[in-house]
């Protein structure tokens, strides 16, 4: 029996790869996407995910790359991209009424601020990787399943990235691939979780 339903926020709640959104948002030429999207995949970047610096390092490092654009237009860019899809915040809504919902994303510090600041209560707990020091696809998992070893059971875990999947499945989840929005409601029609 389903008790709980349990996302990942960048790629499922707010759908669209970050670089992407940014990429969009700031009206980026080629090359500075490209520039931004060799910058997001630095380590550095990553060490940001399990919460290594502060606020404004992603940002600041951001801009770096992105000389002819304003730091202040890069952070309200990052505000913009960090925002959840309304439909899947009216799909967490519905559901909520008879499962609890939790989230469990790899975050770096900015779009964390905005979950917790505007997310927070859609979701009976929140689990980010900036915050608990551990990235998915194993890490963070574990840091859970330490906290809560049952965390997993009786649950349906939604994931864009098909490897964060396989550990939740292991423990007892449900897991749902993100390809889209109606891939997803045909899922949890399938499993009578929305009719």
């Amino acid at each position: 029996m389903i008790k709980k339903i349990i996302f990942d926020y960048g790629g499922v709640i707010s759908y669209g790869s970050r670089t992407d959104a940014l990429a969009g948002i700031l009206k980026l030429d080629q090359i500075q996407r490209e520039a931004l999207e060799k910058r997001l995949k630095h380590p550095d970047i990553k060490k940001a995910a399990v919460g290594a610096y502060n606020k404004e390092f992603v940002s600041t490092e951001i801009a770096k790359v992105l000389t002819d654009i304003t730091y202040n237009d890069i952070c309200y860019a990052i505000y913009l991209a960090s925002q959840p899809e309304s439909k899947m915040i009216d799909l967490v809504i519905k559901i909520k009424e008879d499962y609890e919902i939790y989230l469990v994303s790899n975050s770096i510090p900015e779009y964390s601020e905005y979950i917790l600041d505007h997310c927070n209560h859609l979701f009976d707990g929140i689990y980010l990787s900036d915050k608990y020091h551990a990235r998915k696809p194993t890490d963070l998992f574990e840091k859970i399943i330490s906290i809560d070893e049952s965390f997993f059971s009786n649950s349906i875990y939604i994931d864009d990235v098909r490897a964060n999947l396989h550990l939740p499945q292991t423990y007892g989840a449900i897991p749902i691939e993100f390809i889209s929005y109606s891939n997803l409601i045909e899922n949890l029609t399938e499993l009578s979780i929305i009719e």
